[in-house]
């Protein structure tokens, strides 16, 4: 998955994940008040881009578990 190196510190960090239905799920950690959130908020339940194969698509099972490992 290519991310930029803010998304990518986010998703390593728990704080983003994506789903098995193919969009975006941000940890619940998020004080929504605080503007510098703003752009991880914006990120929930926007699709997810994909421009490849349907073979190379993420497991469903791993989606899973990047969602399940979001930080409460």
């Amino acid at each position: 998955m290519a991310l930029t190196p803010t998304w990518s510190c986010a998703f390593r960090a728990g704080l983003i994940a994506p789903a098995p239905d193919m969009t975006w799920r941000v940890a619940p950690v998020f004080e929504q008040r605080i503007a510098d959130n703003a752009p991880l908020l914006d990120l929930a339940g926007r699709a997810v881009i994909f421009t490849g194969d349907s073979r190379h698509r993420p497991a469903r099972r791993a989606l899973e578990w990047c969602v399940a490992r979001l930080l409460a």
